[in-house]
């Protein structure tokens, strides 16, 4: 598990992307938002599916393995 308390969601994503094999970018205009929280290193989507459900953001999947953290 990765606990982010008051962290930024780009610094979030930066440390799920170590933890991910493909490509796990954050947009700049959604990078300072504040998260906090548990999230499942062993499961990157349920993550991703959590970020989506407290903050405006949207999960991009360009392929399988390129994802993007952007504004809803």
């Amino acid at each position: 598990m990765l606990l982010a308390r008051d962290m930024h969601l780009g610094e979030l994503v930066a440390e799920l992307n170590r933890y991910y094999r493909g490509v796990l970018r954050c947009d700049p205009s959604v990078a300072s938002l504040a998260i906090s929280g548990a999230f499942p290193v062993t499961d990157i989507p349920a993550s991703l599916a959590l970020l989506e459900t407290t903050l405006p953001v949207r999960i991009s999947r360009t392929t399988s393995w390129w994802i993007t953290v952007q504004a809803r």
